[in-house]
């Protein structure tokens, strides 16, 4: 059985996570203090050694193909479409249609590059080999909340798709694909109405998806590709049962790169023999002086003299002066080598996102303190999902309040 070809697909916008990809797309976000998002699905497709492998992009992809080319040499392959260029998923595959034709390889693995989640995926295509199928699809149970966005489905006892539906929306539909308790174990788990989704993971034979997409001229795989190759029969669900999270608004961001603090229910980032790959650091280690630390995480290149930080990621090289007080932080720090994000004496932060070569001069309140503020623009500083965000690039100025500028935007 000759070895798959793999495309990494990695041009999405991400405009739920505005302002953090205003200047960048989705798969390039920092991610857990030292990685992108890219890195997640780079580092899965790696595990088992695979050597075709292509990161498929668009969106502001300059500073992602620059970032990947540096962290996988020629590990990995970019495919990059100009502005419009691809139209959907299924789209950007077509488009590069020669390369598949080419490829000696009998089953194609399509991933998301903005997704996190820990998958063995040759397990997954050994199944798809054992069951012969055209199309296996990684999925897991989920509740109703996360079905209206997700593509969901149906299955017989041997596992097989016999109905789907992209994002329902309609009673009628959900109560149509609402699972039984007894076709997952993970579903137990869930009290609410389950429903089994699509994670965007594909694997296909490559003759059946080179038919597919010569047949049918539909941009997006669960709207248009995953549909029609129902119709041929012979779709298989692969359920999984481990960590998945999609990425898709500030929220989840947030609580994401948090729970990496709590291992056990997320990615296990400090795993050794399970490492995420990433651009190797040639930074120096942090210094930390005079502070008190609890659960968090301080990388490379960081100087730290804050007073406390608490339950927090702090990225590359970022600067932290005397007296401040950090809880629920994520910095997202600064890639360059000789740049520095730069966070000031006496600063109070509480559940805010420090983008990229951000400042925040001395004495800054960037805390809610408790109180419910809707979604506002503060210029430097934007409020979204009840969190705070100082914006790529931004200057914090010296004793900046959110509270006092919420009011004063009010007055």
């Amino acid at each position: 059985m000759s070895e798959p070809i793999i495309f990494v697909l990695a041009g999405g916008e991400g405009t739920r996570l505005s302002p953090l990809t205003s200047h960048r797309c989705k798969p390039a976000v920092p991610f857990a203090g030292r990685y992108r998002l890219i890195d997640i699905a780079l580092s899965n497709a790696l595990k088992k050694d695979f050597k075709h492998i292509y990161a498929v992009t668009q969106y502001l992809s300059s500073s992602l193909n620059d970032y990947i080319k540096k962290a996988y040499g020629e590990s990995v392959s970019v495919l990059t479409g100009k502005e419009s260029q691809y139209e959907g998923t299924a789209d950007s595959i077509r488009k590069n249609l020669d390369l598949l034709k080419k490829t000696k390889a009998d089953h194609v693995i399509i991933l998301s590059g903005d997704q996190l989640y820990s998958m063995d995926l040759d397990e997954m295509l050994m199944d798809a080999q054992e069951k012969d199928c055209d199309l296996l699809i990684a999925t897991l149970p989920i509740d109703e909340e996360e079905a209206t966005r997700m593509g969901v489905m149906k299955i017989d006892d041997k596992k097989e798709i016999i109905d789907f539906k992209e994002k329902p929306q309609e009673e009628s539909l959900l109560q149509r694909f609402s699972l039984s308790r007894n076709q997952s174990s993970k579903i137990h788990e869930i009290n609410e109405r389950i429903f089994l989704g699509s994670m965007g993971i594909y694997i296909f034979k490559k003759e059946a998806l080179i038919a597919l997409l010569e047949e049918d001229k539909g941009i997006d795989f669960g709207m248009h590709i995953i549909p029609r190759q129902l119709s041929k029969k012979n779709t298989y669900a692969y359920i999984f049962d481990g960590y998945w999270e999609d990425i898709g608004t500030i929220k989840s961001y947030y609580k994401a790169n948090l729970k990496l603090l709590e291992s056990s229910a997320s990615l296990n980032i400090f795993n050794k023999e399970k490492a995420l790959h990433t651009d190797a650091s040639t930074l120096p280690p942090a210094m930390i002086e005079n502070c008190l630390i609890d659960k968090s995480v301080i990388t490379d290149g960081c100087i730290i003299k804050a007073k406390q930080i608490s339950h927090s990621l702090i990225g590359l090289n970022t600067s932290i002066g005397e007296g401040s007080i950090l809880t629920g932080v994520l910095s997202l720090g600064t890639i360059s080598k000789d740049g520095m994000s730069y966070i000031g004496q006496n600063c109070f932060l509480e559940k805010v996102i420090v983008d990229e070569n951000a400042t925040i001069e001395s004495g800054a309140d960037l805390s809610l303190h408790g109180t419910p503020l809707p979604d506002t623009d503060l210029g430097p500083v934007m409020i979204k999902d009840g969190i705070i965000i100082v914006k790529q690039g931004a200057t914090v100025p010296k004793n900046f309040s959110i509270v006092e500028n919420k009011q004063r935007l009010s007055a």
